[in-house]
């Protein structure tokens, strides 16, 4: 909707980055590294098939309006910094749901994903707080929300 308005409100696109940016660094529940599965609000509550596949292909249109809006802004460390942690906050989500088994339904790529067609387990890309505190550490963030995420 705000990117349809561009013409109307002046800065659509810095408005659409900050909302995704916020809405993947302070809203949604990041997924838990794999030592911490049990307290993991993905790994724990039941997900069925058609709930899975909307959220993957509600994701998939914010992916596109964020891209879209991040794309024709004015390059900046900052900007380049927090495209990153979204971008990473996306494929985090994107990896828990297709890492999910449904309940009571076999989904071939789900099980072949997660390692449970061959019995191999495999790590999801889970954030693991030491390794992305020192990914990141170049990365200039203004914004504490992103730092809070970096040091979680």
């Amino acid at each position: 909707l705000l990117l349809n308005q561009r013409g109307v409100m002046p800065s659509a696109d810095l408005r659409v980055v900050a909302l995704v940016q916020q809405f993947f660094v302070d809203v949604v529940p990041v997924p838990r590294w794999t030592s911490l599965a049990e307290d993991c609000f993905w790994r724990r509550s039941t997900l069925q098939h058609d709930m899975r596949s909307s959220m993957l292909q509600d994701i998939g249109v914010l992916l596109r309006q964020f891209l879209a809006a991040s794309c024709t802004l004015k390059q900046t460390s900052h900007l380049h910094a927090v495209r990153l942690l979204t971008l990473g906050g996306f494929l985090v989500i994107i990896d828990a749901l297709i890492r999910r088994v449904p309940e009571g339904e076999t989904d071939y790529l789900s099980c072949i994903y997660s390692g449970e067609l061959l019995r191999v387990k495999t790590l999801g890309f889970g954030l693991a707080p030491v390794p992305l505190a020192e990914a990141t550490k170049e990365l200039q963030f203004l914004d504490t929300g992103a730092l809070k995420l970096r040091t979680r």
